[in-house]
């Protein structure tokens, strides 16, 4: 699809509807009309294994950027709407282990650019019509905050925590704001979506999680606290890009639920798709909360 605006009034309108759709989402009002088009939403996905939809699929190197050890699949929340049928031409630009922040040079006059975003440029430009992005997971390191949580004591879990919350202050949220101002830079008339993280385990102490009920509060309060600065982050930004939670489509299926959308294997702690959605939890989470937005994009 092309893009139907052009120029700062017009992507200023195309963000104000948005930003409605996207205050309906959250009030629980997901209803938008299908409208027939003949043109396809470009979609280009960039971001980390969230993105690269890491835990459903077979894995694959990035096209994007070959040889960069870029693994990603064909059944993430971009796949998911591309089968669903809702005309959808997605492009995965995203990369397992990506960062917001990523040292490029010495300098620090010289502002620190994505790689991943960089090799994205040929993926991005005025025919985009809407970019998803999930970052900062690995900028606080979820993983070593899980390892705290399952492993150690209470107070070292909310110690790493608290820990990755000030990184996520001082670190992620400025390296997240030149992402999206680099991202409009070459889809000027592209819908940025900020996309946050799930709760990833259940609070009612099943035995098949590695966190207690107490730790797995805590954790999932400190995503809260990342998706809180994360969206601070794209609302104030220049980009005008809009936050999107998919916390509420993730309830109760954290990892320890009867019905978890979060893998884990038990047996193999060290698995690449453990603590990355399962291939439902990109469809029913992920790809459910960006259907109105796509839709949005088609009327």
């Amino acid at each position: 699809m092309k893009a139907n605006f052009r120029g700062r009034t017009g992507l200023t309108k195309r963000v104000g509807a948005l930003t409605v759709l996207v205050a309906g989402l959250v009030a629980g009002s997901v209803a938008a009309p299908a409208v027939a088009h003949e043109d396809s939403v470009d979609l280009v996905v960039l971001g980390d294994s969230y993105s690269a939809g890491i835990g459903a699929g077979t894995f694959m190197d990035s096209t994007v950027l070959p040889g960069a050890n870029c693994l990603i699949t064909d059944s993430g929340y971009a796949e998911a709407l591309e089968e669903r049928r809702h005309a959808v031409n997605a492009t995965n630009a995203a990369c397992s282990g990506a960062k917001a922040l990523v040292d490029v040079d010495d300098d620090p006059d010289v502002p620190d650019v994505p790689d991943q975003i960089l090799a994205a440029t040929d993926d991005l430009g005025e025919h985009t019509d809407l970019v998803a992005i999930t970052a900062g997971g690995n900028d606080v390191s979820f993983g070593t905050i899980i390892y705290a949580c399952a492993k150690l004591t209470l107070k070292d879990c909310n110690d790493a925590v608290a820990g990755a919350v000030f990184v996520a202050e001082k670190q992620v949220a400025p390296a997240l704001k030149h992402d999206y101002k680099l991202i409009r830079d070459e889809a000027p008339d592209a819908a940025i979506v900020a996309l946050g993280y799930p709760h990833l385990f259940s609070t009612e102490g099943a035995t098949a999680s590695p966190l207690s009920p107490e730790a797995a509060k805590v954790f999932n309060d400190g995503v809260d606290r990342l998706n809180s600065i994360i969206k601070q982050t794209a609302e104030s930004s220049e980009s005008n890009a809009v936050y999107v939670d998919v916390t509420k489509r993730f309830r109760n299926h954290g990892i320890g639920s009867s019905d978890p959308w979060i893998n884990f294997d038990p047996a193999n702690l060290q698995h690449p798709n453990n603590y990355h959605p399962t291939e439902k939890g990109y469809e029913k989470g992920y790809a459910k909360v960006l259907k109105p937005v796509v839709r949005s994009l088609r009327d």
